[in-house]
């Protein structure tokens, strides 16, 4: 979702064009449809519509190095500033639930099939054939099956909240 000063839009593939629709009726959020799923176009539109120097502020915690990386070189041409470090949301969601505090268990190794140590001795072993220094991990379902742990912390997931 994009906010600016006169607009607001939200975009989203064809898996959600109905339900958008619906839960977006009677708001001044305007939907976008991707023609290609997954594709980037919202960055097209922030190029096509940002003035030249504009700021564009979101929360870093919540895009990979990479689609920083992505967006800042796709917005340069038109000195479109970054502010990563910044949550909006935050600020003004002053009743907003608490991150799940739920418990933690072990996943049986029976039921995993390999004990944690294996499979990060595996995680090294690739490591060194693609000579990486470190793997960072942030995927929820990633770190439950490498650590084989198991958590209550989303709704029909059996994961835990990553980080604070």
């Amino acid at each position: 979702m994009i906010v600016t000063p006169d607009h607001a839009g939200l975009w989203t593939d064809s898996r959600y064009f109905l339900q958008a629709e619906t839960e977006l009726k009677g708001t001044a959020i305007e939907l976008h449809k991707q023609i290609v799923p997954h594709a980037p176009e919202h960055v097209t539109w922030l190029q096509e519509n940002l003035k030249p120097g504009a700021t564009l502020g979101l929360d870093g915690s919540l895009f990979s190095v990479g689609q920083i990386r992505f967006l800042e070189k796709h917005l340069h041409s038109k000195q479109i500033k970054l502010d990563y470090n910044i949550d909006l949301i935050d600020a003004i969601w002053l009743d907003r639930p608490a991150l799940p505090t739920g418990t933690i268990f072990e996943f049986d190794e029976q039921f995993a099939g390999e004990s944690r140590a294996s499979k990060l001795n595996r995680i090294r072993e690739r490591m060194t054939k693609q000579g990486a220094d470190f793997h960072l991990i942030t995927t929820l379902d990633d770190i439950a099956w490498t650590l084989n742990i198991r958590g209550a912390d989303v709704e029909a997931n059996p994961v835990a909240v990553g980080f604070w």
